[in-house]
């Protein structure tokens, strides 16, 4: 079972999604014009392409497929369980609080965070950086922070740069390939 938007649609009060199978957005501008969960027991969702607005809260306490594509607007992003980044989202002018693992991979993996973003990989999140592309997490425009309590691995074996503010409370451990932490921050934590 699937079901795939490609085109521009707007969720408001009262969408929900239920049900096993594939959620898919392809194409096209969603907007989520209220706060949405995606739980265990609804489709896995993939944002393959698409532009989401999201001006309200949107969580994921269940696995998200984040392929290509841009999230925007005021509203929370919030992910509890496993995020797989396997080619660029950009993350526009929201915040990203990460409870769950976010992995990185393939050549092409990567987080960009623009227009003033800011991704919060809080205590008990993990980001395993497992690809080949130099800067898995980039920025394009404004000031944009992670700030990193929980932990986050450098597995890919290749030179990697991460190319924003990092704040480091929390752990970040460099197993394979060199890294380089290209802006500045504050430190507290462990590397």
């Amino acid at each position: 079972q699937s079901l795939t938007f490609s085109s521009t649609r707007s969720f408001n009060a009262g969408i929900d999604f239920t049900g096993t199978g594939a959620l898919n957005f392809t194409a096209g501008t969603q907007t989520f014009n209220t706060p949405l969960t995606f739980a265990a027991s609804d489709p896995v969702v993939t944002l393959n392409g698409a532009f989401w607005t999201a001006p309200q809260n949107l969580s994921f306490t269940t696995g998200w497929n984040a392929q290509t594509g841009t999230i925007s607007g005021a509203g929370l992003l919030s992910t509890s369980s496993t995020t797989s980044v396997s080619n660029g989202v950009t993350i526009s002018g929201k915040t990203w609080d990460n409870t769950g693992t976010i992995n990185i991979t393939g050549t092409s993996g990567r987080i960009t965070l623009a227009s003033t973003s800011t991704l919060n990989n809080n205590a008990g999140g993990v980001i395993n950086y497992n690809g080949t592309n130099t800067f898995p997490i980039t920025i394009s425009s404004g000031t944009n922070t992670i700030n990193n309590a929980g932990t986050l691995n450098v597995n890919g074996g290749v030179s990697a740069t991460i190319d924003t503010v990092l704040n480091n409370t929390g752990t970040l451990n460099v197993v394979s390939g060199p890294l380089t932490i290209n802006q500045g921050g504050t430190d507290t934590g462990v590397y």
